[in-house]
């Protein structure tokens, strides 16, 4: 254990079993486990360890793990688990960096969580199309699905696009981040271009994103700028 803990660290356990110690061997094992100076049979100890410490009472302990834990590669995957499914102050850090979750894992979270942990999830380095689909499909708040459409790393196409509109159009923060998106397919630019703001009629169309005929937008307050860009043609 020489490696993972040092017998000063066992000893104040031992005579000190507060939460606070807990948390401090908690980042220790794990800043431990994330270097290259680990046997095998002391990184598996150290796994044994996490998995303990993923149960402990005191969510400042889980809390603490799991965000020393949050972007290793190497996690135990039911430590992952265990820790993804946990309160927010536990699992938010592991929902938005943990590789070691797959996309079965995180639609399984998706289904069952609540807003904060889909926004995690959503704003992971990438989301994949299965996984978007799972958060536009199975959140009920708006910011979740602005805050994936934000996400340039997530893989959305035409019909997620449409999906979202669909389900949140009203809501401005939806409408302007489905505008936001690079190459936007262009029936969704002709679609959106009617539900956001003036300021972003005219950046989709004054850089070059869309060519839009008049007769599709509805009737909306258009600046002389915006009519310029727009293009006749006959109804």
């Amino acid at each position: 254990m020489a490696g993972i803990l040092s017998e000063a660290d066992v000893q104040r356990l031992l005579t000190d079993p507060s939460p606070d110690a807990r948390a401090e061997t908690a980042a220790k094992v794990a800043l431990a486990f994330a270097g290259a100076q680990l046997s095998a049979s002391e990184r598996q100890l150290a796994g044994q360890i996490f998995h303990v410490m993923a149960k402990d009472a005191e969510v400042m302990v889980r809390s603490t793990l799991a965000y020393h834990l949050k972007s290793n590669p190497d996690l135990p995957k039911e430590v992952a688990l265990a820790l993804a499914r946990d309160v927010e102050e536990v699992s938010l850090p592991v929902l938005e960096f943990s590789s070691v979750l797959d996309d079965a894992d995180l639609i399984e979270i998706v289904r069952s969580s609540n807003a904060d942990k889909q926004k995690a999830v959503a704003r992971r380095e990438t989301v994949s199309n299965k996984v978007a689909n799972a958060l536009i499909d199975h959140s009920k708040n708006a910011g979740v699905v602005a805050e994936l459409i934000n996400n340039k790393g997530a893989v959305l196409g035409e019909a997620e696009y449409s999906k979202a509109l669909h389900k949140h159009g009203d809501d401005p923060a939806v409408a302007n981040s489905v505008a936001s998106r690079p190459q936007l397919p262009i029936t969704i630019a002709e679609r959106v271009v009617n539900m956001v703001s003036e300021k972003l009629r005219e950046f989709l169309l004054g850089n070059g994103r869309l060519s839009i005929s008049c007769h599709r937008v509805r009737r909306v307050p258009m600046s002389s700028s915006f009519a310029s860009n727009c293009v006749t043609t006959a109804a």
